[in-house]
């Protein structure tokens, strides 16, 4: 064995053994054209699939249609939020947010998976959880009364007609 030699070790069946492979210098540099996808190749194998019965079928069924008709909850939602926090509903958002969580899990579930369905409700959920997060904000932790310039009232204790009588009693027991 010369010093250009790499010892490598392999699993054998259960036990150890030392193999030894020559080294050569132009092992070590890999060039990033090895790693560049040949893209002329990958267009050509798209379009060769685009005119396959596979992609008829595929652009002809629900696995398609259907999230291509599911991308309008995400776009809306997206137009959202550039929207005043004034008009947020929080209980539709936070709904909006469950279902496209529930039906998330049913993409990645069902066989085959379906990706785009998978990714636009993705983009729903993400949304809807920022406009969520928004309407939070805007409603109880003062983002309103920051909007608005007005301070955080000092609210004073409640004062209704069991609570007058209440003090009116303790007065008329004072001496």
């Amino acid at each position: 064995m010369t010093p250009m030699d790499l010892d490598l070790f392999q699993v054998d069946g259960g036990s150890l053994s030392q193999q030894t492979y020559p080294y050569r210098p132009s092992d070590s540099f890999i060039s990033p054209s090895q790693f560049t996808p040949n893209l002329g190749t990958m267009s050509s194998t798209f379009f060769t699939w685009l005119r396959s019965p596979a992609a008829r079928e595929y652009f002809f069924s629900t696995h398609f249609w259907g999230p291509v008709a599911n991308w309008g909850l995400p776009l809306a939602a997206l137009a959202d939020l550039r929207k005043d926090e004034e008009m947020i509903s929080g209980t539709m958002t936070t709904a909006l947010a469950c279902y496209s969580m529930v039906f998330m899990r049913f993409a990645w579930r069902v066989q085959p998976r379906n990706y785009l369905l998978f990714a636009c409700h993705f983009t729903n959920a993400t949304a809807q959880s920022i406009q969520d997060a928004r309407f939070v904000n805007y409603w109880y932790n003062g983002g309103r009364e920051k909007k608005l310039g007005l301070e955080a009232p000092i609210e004073a204790p409640a004062r209704g007609k069991v609570t007058e009588a209440i003090l009116e009693a303790q007065q008329a027991k004072k001496p």
